[in-house]
C-alpha cells in the first residue's frame, strides 16, 4: 500500500510532512490508534475485495500522545494492471467530537432532572409534534413515549382541541407569554396546575397534581353548607330548650345560640352570632371556654365540665356538657354545648381545672418534642409530639426508661468530652452531661442525633432548662427537641447546588440589580482572567463586555432581560490579562421572589464556544474544498432530494445531456427515465430513502435531442438528501447489447413469459386470462421458432467464424497492434470461448420455453374460457405441473411430496381457468406454509416427518364433485381462519402477497359454480380445504 499523491493539509493532522509519508506508508498507519489498527486493516482489505467505497471515523494516536480524530472517505478504482487506486479526502473532526461530547452529557443531565421531578413535562415544537416528554407524561396522556414523540398532540388527541388546554396552549404559543391555569382532567380524574412556557420555537409544558386542593376546598364548601342546614333545623328547638344551648366553629365564633343564651348575655341573637367568645366574654373565662372546645374538638368525644361566665351579679358556674358535631367523614367541625348553672360551686376548684387544661393543650398541643427528668435520671413526662417523633408511647417510657433511650452512646461519651473541656471539669458520660449547664443557671442548646424505637435516626435541635421548686432547687430538667430534618436536607441540597456551580465548566455568574458583579465561579473567573474572587466586586456587568460590543449589549440584551427577564443567544467576553474578544453563548435572566415576584438580582450561564466555532469554519473551508472538486469533475455529479428534485449538478451534465444547467435544476429527474427504467429507478430510490447505503443502478435517460442515454449511477442517502455520482456509459451498453442480442432478447422474452404467467395467476380479473395467454403463446411461439429454427445454423456459422480465427492466430502469431489493441478490447480469447456457450444456452432456453407455453396453454384453458364440459383431473395435474419447481427438493429441505387419491369422476360443468385458478391459490398457499415451516425445524426433523400434500377426489353427493387438498403444515389458527376468505385479508409478510387469492377462490367456487369452499384446521395438524361443485351448473339450486 502506497500513496501516489497526498496533499499538504496531512501536516496539519498528522504532523508529518506529505513527503515523508510518499516515501513511508508506513508511517502515517502506525498513527492509527491500536484499538482501532486491525479494523482499519479490515476496512481496507474489505474495500479492496469488493471495490465498494471506503468509509472510516477513528483515531491517531501522534508520538506526543495527542489523540486526534479523523473521518476519511474514498472510492477505490481497479486500474487495467489489476492495482487498485483510492481518490478521497480525510478530515480532523477532533473539536467536533469533544463539542459532540460535552453536548451529550449536558443533555444528559438535563433529562435526568426533568426525569425525576414529580410533575409531568412534555415539550411540542412548532407544529404542535412532541419533542420531549418524561415517565410521568406516559402516565398523564395514557400512551408510552415512542407513540408520542414526534406526533402532533392534535392529532393524537382530537377530543381536546376546543377545549381550555387547547385555548391556553394556542394563547401561550401566539402571546409568547406563559400562561398558568387550573382544569380538571377527566382521563385520569385529577385537577392539575397547568404551566405552559413558550421558549425558543417550542412549547415546555408542567402539569402539577391539586387534586388534595381541590378535595379540600369541596370539603369545606360541604361542611358550610350542612352547618347552615343543620342551624335551620335545630333553631326552634333550641330555643324552646330551658338550658343554655349554644355552637361554636373551631375558632370560637359563636354560630348558633338559643333565646336562654340570649337572655344570659342580654344580647339579641344578631348581635352574638359571628362574635367569638374572647368578644362576649372576659379573658380568663374566654379561655377556659377555648380549653374545653379544643379537647372536644381534638379528641372527639363528649366532655362534662364546668364553666364560669360573668353575669350582672358577678361570675356564675354552669355545669356544661360539650360534644363534636360530625361532618359525614366522622370529623368534628363544630362545638356543641348544653350548660346548667351551678354558681354555687366553689369558683377556685373551677379556675384551677382551667389552668390544668391550658397546660395540658399547650403540652401535647405544641410540636416540638418536650420531655421532663427528674434529678435521678427517671423520664417524668412524654408528650405527644416526643411520642410522635420517637415512636414511643409515654406509658412505655415515663417512670421507667432515662433520656439516654434514645441517644447514641458514641455520641453521648463525645459530647461529654467536649463539655468537660469547655467547663474546664472531668464529667462522666451519663445523667450529668444533660444535668451540668443547668445546673450552673444556662441555658444548655445543641444539635443531637435521636433514635428513634425502630432504630432510625434523625437529627433535632435540642434545648435543656433546668426545672425549679419554690426553693429554687433543682428537681430536674426539662429537654424541648425540634426535628430538623428538612433543614439538614435543604442545607445538603444547598451545600450540593453549590458544589455544582463551583464545579461547573460554564461561566456562571451573579450581579446585583446596579449591575454590579457579586459572585463568579472558577470557571468563569478562569475564561475572563480574574484569578482572584476578590477582583470580582470591582466590576459591572458591562466590564465583561467588549468596548466594541458594550452599547449593544446594554440596548438589546439588558433591556429584553429587565423586560422579559430572560435573554439567550451568541454574544462577546472580554479577557481581562490579554484584552481577547472571545465569542460565548450566553444566557442571561434575573432572580425574583418566588413569593412576592420581586427582581433580586442578575445571573447568567455562560459558554465559551470558540471551539465549535472554529470547528464550524473548517467544516465550511472542507465544503468550499468539496465545492472546487464538485465544478471540475468529469463525471456528472448531482445532489437531489427524496421528492424527486434535482438540486445541484455540475456542468459535466450539459455535455452529456444537452440540457443547461438551468433547464435541469429543480427539474425532476425522473422525467428523463426512460418509461422502461422507472419501475427500476424507483426501486432504487425507495432503497435510499429507507436505507443509509450506497445503491448502484443502470438506466436509460433522455438527451435533449429525444435519444436516450444509459447512465450508470452510484447514490447515496445523507438526511432528506440524496448525492449521486453517475457516467455515461452509452457507447459501452451499445457494445455489449450487439453481442449479446440474441441471449437477451430469449431472457426477456422468458422473463415477460413467466411475469405475465404469475400475473394471471394472481390476477382477479380471470374473465381475461384466455385471452391475454392466447396473446402470448402467439407472440411467444413465433420468435421462439425462427431462434430455434436458426440455432443450427447460428451453431455452424460461428464454428466455421471460429475456425477462421483460430487459423488467423496461427498464421499471424503477431498481428498488428491495432488488431491487437482491438482484441483486448473485446477480450477476444474469452468471446471464443463464451459464444458456443452462449448458443448452448439459448437453445435450452428456446426448448424450455416451449415446455411452459404447452403447461400455460394447459392451465388456462384457453378453448375453455366459457363454461362447458372438462376433465377436473387435469386441470389438477397441470396446475402440480406449472408448480413442480417448487414441489422439488431444495439445498434447504427435501422434496414436498404430492399424494394423489382419484376417485372415478364425471366430467363437470365449470369455467375450466377459473377452476385450474383455485387449484393454484390452495396449492400455493400450501407450499408457502410447508416452506415456512420447514425453515424452523432441524434435518432430522424433516427426515423424521417429511412435507406432504394430499389430494382427494370423489363424488361423495349425488352430481356434486369433491376435491380435497390437505397438508400436514403449521395449520391454521381460529382467528385466521375466520377471516381466511376476506378480500385483503393475508398473514404473508409485506410484498409477499395480495390477500386476494383466497377471496377470489371463494368467489369463483361460490358464485361462479354455485358450489361450497370450507377449511378445516388446527394449530400443529395441517390444512384441510374442501371444493365442492355440482356436476351440472343447474344442480346447484338443489342444495
Amino acid at each position: 500500500m502506497w500513496f501516489p499523491y497526498i496533499s499538504l493539509g496531512c501536516r496539519a493532522l498528522t504532523g508529518l510532512e506529505p513527503e515523508a509519508i510518499l516515501q513511508d506508508v508506513s508511517r502515517f498507519i502506525d498513527l492509527i490508534h491500536p484499538e482501532e489498527s486491525d479494523r482499519f486493516q479490515a476496512s481496507i482489505t474489505h474495500s479492496a475485495a469488493t471495490l465498494e467505497p471506503w468509509y472510516w471515523e477513528g483515531r491517531l494516536l501522534l508520538p506526543d500522545g495527542t489523540v486526534k480524530w479523523f473521518k476519511a472517505e474514498s472510492r477505490p478504482e481497479r486500474l487495467p494492471d489489476d492495482a487498485i487506486v483510492w481518490d478521497g479526502w480525510i478530515l480532523d473532526i477532533t473539536s467536533y467530537r469533544q463539542t459532540a461530547e460535552r453536548l451529550q452529557v449536558t443533555n444528559e443531565r438535563i433529562a435526568t432532572i426533568i426525569e425525576g421531578t414529580g410533575d409531568a413535562f412534555f415539550a411540542l415544537d412548532r407544529d404542535w409534534r412532541f419533542t420531549y416528554a418524561n415517565h410521568r407524561t406516559e402516565r398523564l396522556l395514557g400512551k408510552p413515549k415512542p407513540e408520542l414523540m414526534g406526533q402532533n398532540i392534535w392529532t393524537l388527541f382530537p377530543e381536546a382541541i376546543g377545549s381550555v388546554f387547547y385555548e391556553q396552549y394556542h394563547h401561550a404559543v401566539e402571546q409568547s407569554e406563559p400562561v398558568v391555569f387550573e382544569e380538571y382532567y377527566p382521563p385520569l380524574d385529577v385537577w392539575f396546575e397547568v404551566r405552559a412556557y413558550p421558549v425558543h420555537g417550542e412549547l415546555f409544558i408542567y402539569f402539577t397534581d391539586i387534586n388534595d386542593r381541590k378535595q379540600l376546598e369541596a370539603r369545606v364548601a360541604e361542611r358550610t353548607a350542612e352547618i347552615e342546614r343543620t342551624t335551620a333545623q335545630l333553631q326552634a328547638i333550641l330555643d324552646n330548650a330551658p338550658a343554655v344551648i349554644y355552637v361554636k366553629d373551631p375558632e370560637g365564633r359563636f354560630i348558633l345560640v338559643n333565646r336562654q343564651f340570649e337572655q344570659l348575655l342580654h344580647l339579641t341573637q344578631a348581635e352574638i352570632i359571628g362574635r367569638s367568645h374572647h368578644e362576649l366574654f372576659p379573658q380568663e373565662v374566654a379561655d377556659t371556654f377555648q380549653i374545653s372546645d379544643q379537647e372536644v374538638l381534638t379528641e372527639n368525644k363528649v366532655v362534662a365540665l364546668e364553666e364560669v361566665t360573668s353575669r350582672e351579679d358577678g361570675l356564675h358556674t354552669y355545669v356544661s356538657s360539650k360534644f363534636p358535631l360530625l361532618d359525614e367523614n366522622g370529623q368534628p367541625y363544630a362545638v356543641c354545648g348544653i350548660s346548667t348553672d351551678i354558681t354555687e360551686r366553689q369558683r377556685a376548684e373551677a379556675q384551677l381545672q382551667a389552668t390544668l387544661s391550658l397546660q395540658e393543650a399547650l403540652f401535647n398541643g405544641i410540636d416540638y418534642m418536650i420531655m421532663s427528668v427528674d434529678t435521678g435520671g427517671i423520664i417524668r413526662s412524654f408528650n405527644a409530639a416526643a411520642e410522635r417523633m420517637t415512636g414511643y408511647r409515654a406509658t412505655e417510657v415515663v417512670g421507667q426508661a432515662s433520656p439516654a433511650l434514645v441517644h447514641d452512646p458514641a455520641e453521648l461519651v463525645q459530647r461529654t468530652a467536649e463539655l468537660s473541656a469547655k467547663l474546664g471539669i472531668e464529667i462522666e458520660p451519663g445523667l450529668e452531661t444533660f444535668f451540668a449547664n443547668a445546673r450552673r443557671g444556662q441555658r444548655d442548646e445543641c444539635e443531637w442525633t435521636l433514635i428513634r424505637k425502630d432504630g432510625s435516626r434523625f437529627p433535632a435541635l435540642v434545648t435543656i432548662a433546668a426545672l425549679r421548686n419554690e426553693a429554687d432547687e433543682i428537681t430536674g430538667i426539662v429537654g424541648i427537641a425540634q426535628d430538623i430534618t428538612e433543614r439538614k436536607q435543604a442545607q445538603e441540597t444547598q451545600r450540593k447546588l453549590a458544589a455544582l456551580v463551583e464545579n461547573s465548566s460554564d461561566f456562571i455568574g451573579i450581579a446585583d440589580l446596579e449591575g454590579r458583579a457579586q459572585y463568579l465561579n472558577p470557571a468563569g473567573r478562569r475564561l475572563v482572567g480574574l484569578p482572584r474572587e476578590a477582583d470580582i466586586k470591582e466590576h459591572t456587568m458591562l466590564d465583561f463586555v467588549p468596548a466594541e460590543y458594550a452599547p449593544t449589549f446594554e440596548r438589546e440584551v439588558l433591556a429584553t432581560v429587565i423586560e422579559t427577564g430572560t435573554w439567550q443567544g451568541e454574544s462577546h467576553l472580554h479577557h481581562f490579562e490579554t484584552g481577547e474578544t472571545m465569542e460565548v453563548e450566553k444566557n442571561l435572566f434575573t432572580v425574583t421572589n418566588p413569593e412576592t415576584n420581586e427582581l433580586l438580582c442578575f445571573a447568567t450561564v455562560t459558554r465559551d464556544i470558540r471551539d465549535r466555532k472554529q470547528a464550524e469554519a473548517e467544516l465550511r473551508a472542507a465544503k468550499e474544498e468539496l465545492e472546487s472538486f464538485f465544478i471540475l469533475a468529469l463525471d456528472l455529479l448531482c445532489i437531489a432530494d427524496t421528492s424527486g428534485h434535482f438540486l445541484r449538478l455540475n456542468r459535466a451534465w450539459e455535455d452529456v445531456l444537452g440540457y443547461s444547467i438551468d433547464e435541469l435544476s429543480n427539474a425532476v429527474f425522473l422525467d428523463f427515465v426512460h418509461p422502461d427504467d422507472l419501475e427500476s429507478t424507483l426501486a432504487a430510490v425507495s432503497i435510499l430513502a429507507e436505507q443509509k447505503t450506497v445503491v448502484s443502478f443502470v438506466n436509460r435517460y433522455r438527451h435533449k435531442d429525444g435519444s436516450y442515454r444509459y447512465i450508470e449511477w452510484r447514490s447515496s442517502p445523507y438526511g432528506d438528501l440524496i448525492y449521486a455520482a453517475a457516467r455515461d456509459i452509452t457507447e459501452r451498453q451499445e457494445a455489449e447489447l450487439q453481442l449479446q442480442q440474441q441471449k437477451r432478447e430469449l431472457e426477456n422474452t422468458l422473463y415477460e413469459l413467466r411475469a405475465t404467467q404469475g400475473h394471471l395467476v394472481q390476477s382477479e380479473k380471470m374473465s381475461s386470462l384466455g385471452q391475454l395467454v392466447a396473446g402470448i403463446a402467439h407472440e411467444i411461439n413465433n420468435p421462439v421458432n425462427f431462434i430455434y429454427g436458426n440455432l443450427v445454423h447460428t451453431r455452424e456459422y460461428t464454428e466455421n467464424l471460429l475456425e477462421i480465427v483460430g487459423a488467423y492466430q496461427e498464421q499471424y502469431p503477431e498481428p498488428p497492434e491495432d488488431l491487437q489493441e482491438i482484441a483486448e478490447d473485446i477480450d477476444l480469447e474469452f468471446v471464443m470461448t463464451d459464444f458456443p456457450r452462449l448458443l448452448d444456452s439459448m437453445k435450452i432456453g428456446a426448448q424450455r420455453i416451449r415446455e411452459i407455453v404447452t403447461s400455460l396453454r394447459t392451465f388456462s384453458r384457453l378453448d375453455e374460457a366459457d363454461c362447458k364440459q372438462a376433465n377436473v383431473h387435469e386441470g389438477i395435474d397441470s396446475t402440480l405441473l406449472i408448480l413442480q419447481n417448487r414441489l422439488k427438493a431444495k439445498s434447504d429441505r427435501p422434496e414436498i411430496a404430492v399424494i394423489k387419491d382419484y376417485g372415478s369422476l364425471s366430467d363437470a360443468e365449470c369455467y375450466p381457468s377459473q377452476l385450474n385458478q383455485v387449484f393454484m391459490n390452495i396449492l400455493a398457499n400450501a407450499i408457502d406454509a410447508l416452506e415456512e415451516r420447514d425453515e424452523q425445524r432441524t434435518t432430522a426433523e424433516k427426515k423424521e416427518n417429511p412435507s406432504q400434500i394430499w389430494i382427494t377426489t370423489a363424488e361423495e353427493q349425488p352430481s356434486w364433485l369433491t376435491v380435497r387438498i390437505r397438508d400436514n403444515g403449521p395449520g391454521i389458527s381460529e382467528t385466521v381462519r375466520d377471516r381466511l376468505f376476506d378480500p385483503f385479508f393475508t398473514t404473508k409478510a409485506t410484498g409477499k402477497g395480495t390477500g386476494l387469492g383466497m377471496s377470489i377462490s371463494y368467489q369463483i367456487i361460490t358464485e361462479r359454480h354455485g358450489g361450497k369452499l370450507t377449511c378445516t384446521s388446527e394449530l400443529g395438524q395441517g390444512a384441510e380445504f374442501v371444493i365442492s361443485i355440482p356436476v351440472h351448473q343447474q344442480a346447484a339450486t338443489t342444495d
